[in-house]
């Protein structure tokens, strides 16, 4: 606001105000972050056995394509709602490529239960043992089933462990 004439305009600073206090070699500077790569990142909260039995609580849920909740969900969606469960973001991926935002690539021959597996077409968590549960098809909804239903994982990557 302009002053009136029964105001008088803020004061100026002046040249004889003090600058404002310089660090003295008392204080500690505040440390720089170090930046490590963990060769195997794990997200901050959950756990495999989490994941198996949190998956297993929904069997039965129905198949709807493009789904994301337990109204109905694809293999996709059904994979990313689990682990989001457990505080990890699944994103980045489609049926034809899969590059999850999470976790490492290990051998099929290494699968262990919570991990997730991937074919192309079809996304599903491991049980280990050769078993899965997903959703499937519209016909065949949440459910477990063998790994050979549709062949090797093409790849299968580790979350938690």
């Amino acid at each position: 606001p302009k002053p009136t004439k029964t105001q008088a305009p803020a004061p100026k600073p002046t040249k004889t105000q003090a600058p404002a206090p310089k660090p003295t070699k008392t204080q500690t500077p505040t440390p720089k972050p170090t930046q490590t790569t963990p060769s195997k990142p794990k997200p901050s909260t959950g756990s495999a056995a989490a994941i198996v039995s949190k998956a297993k609580s929904f069997i039965g849920i129905p198949y709807v394509w493009g789904g994301k909740s337990p109204s109905g969900w694809d293999c996709i969606g059904f994979v990313q709602y689990v682990y989001s469960l457990q505080g990890v973001t699944i994103n980045g991926y489609n049926r034809t490529s899969f590059t999850p935002s999470v976790g490492y690539t290990v051998p099929y021959s290494q699968a262990k239960p919570g991990d997730i597996l991937f074919w192309p077409g079809h996304v599903a968590i491991s049980l280990g043992g050769g078993q899965n549960i997903g959703a499937w098809n519209p016909g065949m909804g949440t459910r477990i089933g063998p790994d050979s239903w549709i062949g090797t994982p093409s790849k299968v990557v580790r979350v938690f462990g």
